[in-house]
């Protein structure tokens, strides 16, 4: 008999790729596969709460997974002065030349 499987909502990235998901969850009860319904940010980016729910409709188990930070396997291409120049370039022009005067009295 085929398991019945919880519809999820069709994520459109780009045109032919329905549901492409970034991390895949199983349920660990019944190992199918698992949808995260929510996510809560804790302490900044560093820490995340999933709440997780399996698939298959006769299992119907929920749960919280947490997803850390671990460790860098690369520098970051936004070295600080990369990282200043494009966070100016996000801002109004008022605001950016508020910035500007900001930094020039340090």
């Amino acid at each position: 008999m085929r398991q019945k499987l919880l519809k999820s909502r069709q994520f459109r990235t780009s045109p032919g790729f329905k549901n492409m998901r970034q991390l895949k969850i199983k349920c660990p009860a019944c190992h199918s596969p698992a949808i995260i319904r929510k996510t809560v940010w804790v302490h900044d980016t560093d820490l995340a709460n999933l709440y997780c729910s399996c698939t298959r409709v006769e299992c119907g188990k929920t749960w919280v997974s947490s997803l850390a930070y671990s460790h860098g396997l690369s520098p970051s291409g936004l070295t600080e002065s990369n990282l200043v120049k494009e966070l100016l370039a996000r801002l109004r022009p008022e605001e950016r030349q508020m910035a500007l005067d900001l930094l020039q009295q340090c």
